[in-house]
């Protein structure tokens, strides 16, 4: 085991220098019958990796996945590799860095892409049935004018979901996008904007989950994580949610379609910055608009950003991509309509929070005091969802099994 720790470190860490991954892990995979004790393979399989570019790091990662995988097993190995699987599960959803611009390629994935959007589409019938949907012309007007210049991008298109884009009736400043391109944004969030530039910043960020598909990634994992359970079952008609929820993935607060790592986060952030540059909004509206809110300590929910990276770091990181992306633009992209939205939005009443309902005050730091095991996630490198996803409401919808 300890020769197998060492040997996963050298994966994560380096990279392959001209040397085809089945080179380096074939002979380690022959040592399996005799020990995995072998300071001699380790020492080949060192010499075959290279701690320098990144930029082929995704590529050779899953292709050790699949040489490990596919080893022939015997009966301690079957053991061995469920653990393995968390360990280099967890090496496939990085970023890939570069110089110039951050490319990025979405992680580790069980499902095709036309499961997004079924899983999407599905997910979105159940949010309508929990939230109140708005139906005001001059909001989801806007939302939608917004919405379709940033699917307008590069990174938009070249991902071919269907994008689409409505407002709900909750005071939490949040806006969240379900797999395959479904996007609900609060009217909360509405209020809360000071510019067309800080919605679109939300709203590319959302985008980016869809793009990266960092929701069915979760759920991938999680799939694997259930002994005996496969993804072979998910192939086949009825619902997606359904076959879902056999293997333990639903949705709710919790629900990991919608719960994501702080390295998802940061490429969200990275690609959005992206996303708003061609759109023609500043990407740095986004980190402003973040250091606004967390100085204010306001007392309403800030759902959106209780998951994510420091305020401060996150700043420094947009600015740095944009000088990576060629520095500063004229961004000058206006609907002109942002002061009829506002004045529109500014006479939506939303039912009060859960916690007000029930007569209880809601303290600046109730999101985070909902969930008793936060401090077991920091070392982890990720944080709880901080409910992203809308359960509101259990009195004006009974029936939500949510």
């Amino acid at each position: 085991m300890a020769a197998l720790l060492t040997t996963l470190d050298v994966i994560r860490h380096g990279e392959v220098n001209n040397v085809p991954p089945n080179q380096i892990v074939a002979p380690f995979l022959r040592m399996q019958k005799k020990s995995w004790h072998n300071t001699e393979l380790l020492s080949k399989l060192r010499a075959g990796l290279q701690i320098k570019s990144r930029s082929q790091r995704s590529t050779f990662r899953f292709r050790v996945a699949y040489y490990l995988s596919s080893a022939t097993r015997t009966s301690a190995q079957e053991i061995l590799m469920r653990k393995l699987k968390l360990v280099v599960i967890s090496l496939l959803t990085t970023a890939i860095w570069a110089q110039g611009p951050s490319r990025f390629h979405p992680g580790f994935n069980l499902f095709s892409k036309q499961q997004d959007v079924q899983l999407g589409q599905e997910a979105a019938s159940q949010v309508r049935k929990q939230m109140h949907v708005i139906n005001d012309p001059v909001l989801t007007e806007y939302v939608n004018r917004v919405g379709k210049r940033l699917a307008s991008s590069q990174e938009a298109r070249d991902s071919g979901f269907p994008f689409t884009f409505e407002v709900v009736a909750d005071p939490s400043i949040n806006a969240f996008a379900l797999p395959g391109g479904p996007m609900f944004i609060n009217t909360g969030l509405l209020k809360a904007v000071d510019s067309e530039a800080e919605l679109a910043g939300v709203m590319g960020h959302e985008m980016s989950h869809v793009i990266l598909r960092h929701g069915t990634n979760q759920a991938s994992k999680q799939q694997l994580f259930q002994l005996g359970a496969g993804i072979g079952g998910l192939a086949g008609g009825g619902s997606m949610l359904g076959q879902l929820a056999q293997v333990g993935v639903g949705l709710g607060a919790n629900s990991v379609l919608l719960k994501f790592s702080r390295n998802a986060e940061s490429q969200a952030d990275l690609m959005g910055s992206h996303i708003m540059a061609e759109s023609g909004y500043n990407p740095l509206e986004l980190a402003r608009f973040f250091e606004t809110l967390e100085a204010k300590n306001s007392s309403r929910g800030i759902q959106f950003f209780s998951d994510h990276p420091n305020p401060g770091n996150r700043e420094r990181a947009i600015e740095e991509e944009v000088d990576r992306m060629g520095g500063r633009r004229n961004y000058t992209y206006l609907t002109g309509e942002f002061q009829r939205m506002k004045q529109q939005v500014a006479g939506i009443h939303e039912p009060p929070p859960r916690q007000q309902q029930r007569g209880n005050s809601r303290g600046p730091d109730e999101g985070r005091d909902r969930y008793p095991d936060r401090d077991r996630y920091p070392d982890q490198d990720r944080y709880p969802d901080q409910n992203r996803y809308p359960d509101r409401y259990p009195d004006q919808y009974p029936n939500n099994p949510y």
